[in-house]
């Protein structure tokens, strides 16, 4: 996410209806206790069917660009837990937003992200716990020339 990104989330983040911007009341529920900076809500994961009340369900209709830029702000958020994305959605905008956040420290990965995994580099270095499938190769490939 660049600067011109953060200034234009930055400028509207307070006046945007959540449900605008999102697929379900839950998704828009999530986005609001990440924008409003919660303090019990610690951890989210993008899933494809939701489980618990932090499971974003990524859906067509889902601004990826917004998550990622309230996920990045975020102060709160401890874990990430990365399942599943739709083929359709592009999540370049998330995994950028993501990228700027300092208090995530566990981040589990079970989806090939590919080239977009390189957005994540700048939330690497507070990490304490880094899980990703290993079934994930090029996402593993991706991580050992990071991790060197």
């Amino acid at each position: 996410m660049d600067v011109q990104d953060c200034k234009y989330y930055e400028a509207r983040a307070k006046d945007v209806n959540l449900e605008d911007i999102s697929s379900s009341e839950q998704n828009a529920a999530i986005l609001a206790r990440l924008r409003d900076n919660d303090l019990t809500f610690t951890a989210i994961s993008i899933e494809d069917g939701p489980q618990v009340e932090s499971d974003f369900v990524a859906r067509e209709g889902d601004c990826m660009g917004w998550l990622g830029y309230f996920v990045g702000r975020s102060k709160q958020v401890k874990e990430l837990y990365i399942y599943s994305f739709p083929d359709s959605l592009n999540i370049d905008p998330f995994l950028r937003g993501v990228g700027h956040n300092r208090s995530i420290q566990s981040l589990h990965i079970n989806i090939d992200l590919g080239e977009n995994f390189q957005s994540l580099v700048p939330l690497l270095e507070n990490l304490v716990i880094l899980a990703v499938s290993p079934s994930i190769i090029s996402l593993g490939c991706s991580v050992h020339t990071i991790l060197r």
